[in-house]
């Protein structure tokens, strides 16, 4: 039995907005209980644990992504804000807020930021941030209760949680549409604990769909089918609460517990561990995702609420952290994720512009961190970029020095654009890019990049 505690105030909005304005008890009243499945809590083997940023006590840090430059987004629920914090420098600020109440967060291929939120009058929207933090609502969904975490399907659609009609939907930002990609019972919250979310993290791995239901305690796999729908869900594992996950290379699921105040690993063959506490700074513990940079690669970046879930009167909330815990495995990127898509074919020769990126210097380490993000990112635009290659200073063992590109656009500020959005721009591996005319090429096929016959291959 767990026991919540709901406070009027600040509190009161925050907890009545997470789990969509349920109704508020009062402090002199009862606290609301709610039967949840008997928890038995995995053993304790505890990681390395740095804090890195403190924030305001009564925010509540909801979700994380970190992009390929290392740069770190958390939504803070109460304020609507996007929060930013640099790991390289440590500087901590604000990229972008709106008027709604945000929960889930996700990065599309070119680093866009996409979340979702709930506003004053009840609509659930899904949102995108600019470069310079500028929002736009890109869809509402009147048939959505709660949009909750968020997971990259394929370029510009996004399979969002829906914690209150037991639904995953598929938004389009593109064309701006949404439609269910599954209901089933699997997703649905615990009727014994309705203020706790069903479907909640959300993630892609190894061909298949993975979703946390807090409130029934399990875990969902979904087999993802060669069009891109949803097979038949099946519960992976049981009595577990889980809020936001991740996989590791191993094929290890690292969760955070959130009411429990720990982050557990969950090894393939379901042998589990709590590897973090509230002693280390995850209290409330809502959400991880794992570093991109080599220096933070076999680490995760953890956030929470500061307890307030698990207080039983508002002393007990502290001030929510940005943790990073050493965990000594490497995450999968969404890009390798997204590994369930066909491959583009052929390439035929067509009138384009050509775009020449520059190498920076010593960026030997970075552009093997960076490499599967980018080469995935070159595949999933192949549409767009009819030819990719490397020009090496001399030989094959040594690093490209220059990197041309053949973009299918007839606008040279287009064909530029689209090379800085992708992963090695961002992560700061060009040193500059130029663009000039360039006509018919005809390449062969590798791995579903195009080549010019006889070319040296590229060795990310």
């Amino acid at each position: 039995m767990l026991y919540i505690q709901k406070f009027v105030g600040a509190i009161a909005r925050v907890v009545g907005s997470v789990m969509l304005l349920a109704p508020i008890a009062l402090a002199s009243e009862e606290p609301t209980s709610m039967t949840l499945p008997a928890i038995v809590q995995p053993p304790t083997q505890l990681v390395p644990a740095e804090s890195l940023e403190t924030y305001p006590k009564g925010y509540f840090l909801e979700n994380i992504v970190v992009d390929v430059d290392g740069t770190i987004y958390i939504t803070e629920n109460t304020t609507g804000q996007i929060l930013r914090y640099r790991p390289t420098t440590g500087e901590a600020d604000v990229f972008g807020s709106v008027e709604a109440q945000l929960a889930g967060l996700g990065l599309d291929i070119d680093g866009t930021l996409v979340a979702t939120g709930h506003t004053e009058t009840n609509s659930e929207n899904v949102y995108q941030f600019a470069a310079d933090g500028t929002v736009e609502t890109v869809i509402s969904i009147p048939e959505a209760e709660f949009l909750n975490g968020m997971a990259l399907l394929q370029p510009g659609v996004f399979l969002v949680a829906d914690s209150r009609t037991a639904t995953i939907w598929r938004v389009d930002i593109n064309t701006q549409q949404a439609m269910p990609w599954l209901q089933h019972e699997t997703l649905a919250p615990n009727s014994q604990a309705p203020v706790i979310p069903g479907a909640n993290g959300i993630k892609l791995f190894n061909g298949a769909v993975y979703v946390t239901n807090s409130g029934q305690a399990h875990v969902v796999r979904i087999p993802l089918n060669a069009d891109g729908s949803a097979g038949e869900p099946t519960v992976i594992f049981d009595n577990i609460v889980l809020d936001d996950f991740a996989f590791g290379r191993s094929g290890s699921l690292y969760g955070t517990t959130h009411i429990f105040n720990s982050v557990v690993r969950i090894t393939p063959d379901g042998q589990r561990q709590t590897i973090a506490t509230g002693e280390q700074g995850v209290t409330g513990s809502t959400a991880l995702a794992f570093g991109s940079l080599e220096s933070d690669r076999r680490s995760v970046y953890v956030v929470g609420d500061g307890g307030i879930f698990s207080a039983t009167t508002e002393t007990d909330i502290i001030p929510p952290e940005l943790v990073r815990l050493e965990i000594g495995e490497a995450g999968m990127t969404q890009e390798s994720a997204l590994d369930w898509m066909a491959r583009p074919q052929t390439v035929e020769a067509i009138e384009t512009q050509l775009v020449q990126c520059a190498t920076a210097p010593d960026t030997d380490t970075l552009r093997t961190t960076v490499g599967p993000q980018y080469l995935r990112y070159l595949e999933l635009n192949l549409e767009r970029i009819s030819y990719a290659g490397q020009l090496y200073a001399s030989g094959t063992d040594n690093p490209p020095t220059a990197r041309l590109y053949f973009i299918e656009s007839s606008d040279p500020q287009a064909a530029l654009e689209l090379m800085q959005r992708s992963p090695y721009s961002r992560a700061g591996v060009y040193s500059n890019c130029q663009v000039t005319p360039f006509r018919a090429l005809l390449g062969n096929t590798i791995g579903g990049v195009s080549w010019p016959n006889g070319a040296t291959l590229p060795n990310e």
